[in-house]
């Protein structure tokens, strides 16, 4: 019984792969991250968007829940805004300091310099 359930989970598996004529879809992107983009459209996942501290686009697969999330700073790096770091919090540290990405600390997970 188990064999016949591997054999049967293989030919399923066998039939969703894309073939050669489907593996480039109306020229879009075929393999997810490797294409660099311009706009959302040119990606099989309709996600165009930064992918590391590069400034350039690259299509990416959306998140599981269907959204387009573009690359944040971790911890450390340089910002400008909120926005722009993992942790949602851009702060400086001591008033000469240079704004960084900090996490965020406390009881209710509050941007506080640490």
């Amino acid at each position: 019984m188990a064999g016949s359930g591997r054999a049967l989970l293989l030919l399923l598996l066998l039939l969703l792969l894309p073939g050669p004529s489907e593996s480039k879809y109306m020229g879009l992107a075929a393999e997810v991250g490797e294409q660099p983009c311009k706009d959302h459209t040119q990606c099989q996942s309709g996600c165009c968007t930064r992918t590391s501290s590069n400034p350039g686009l690259f299509c990416w697969p959306k998140t599981i829940f269907l959204q387009c999330v573009p690359w944040r700073k971790p911890h450390g790096y340089l910002c400008d805004g909120h926005n722009e770091c993992q942790s949602r919090c851009c702060i400086r540290l001591t008033e000469i300091s240079p704004y960084r990405c900090i996490p965020r600390t406390g009881i209710l997970a509050q941007c506080l310099p640490l």
